[in-house]
């Protein structure tokens, strides 16, 4: 894999899992990452955990990712709107987790560029 066209399909929830994405984060020094994706609470949010365990520093773009509505549980619970469910996914992963917007964090990345 080269740095400017890295591909791996991922085919478990986590993205570290059974993947080479450790190994290149770790080649070229990444210290941070953006996440992003579908199902907030299954795949994005199992890497984000995985990605906190290896001390990644973790930005969610909360517009970068996204899950499905989750149905009506009869007699128990009712439908959790897609929008609600991601939102808890993201204040599940705790404090450590930045969390922007994608136009936030955009801005933050153009400024960082023009540092350099």
């Amino acid at each position: 894999m080269t740095p400017a066209c890295a591909r791996d399909r991922k085919t478990k929830d986590d993205g570290f899992d059974g993947t080479h994405l450790a190994e290149l984060l770790s080649r070229h020094a990444v210290t941070r990452i953006a996440l992003g994706g579908g199902m907030s609470e299954m795949c994005v949010a199992a890497t984000a955990r995985t990605a906190l365990a290896r001390g990644l520093g973790l930005v969610m773009p909360h517009d970068g990712h996204a899950t499905y509505d989750i149905g009506v549980a009869p007699g128990i619970a009712d439908p959790v709107p897609a929008a609600m469910a991601s939102r808890v996914a993201e204040w599940s992963l705790g404090e450590e987790v930045e969390i922007r917007t994608m136009v936030g964090f955009a801005v933050q990345a153009l400024e960082a560029a023009a540092q350099l």
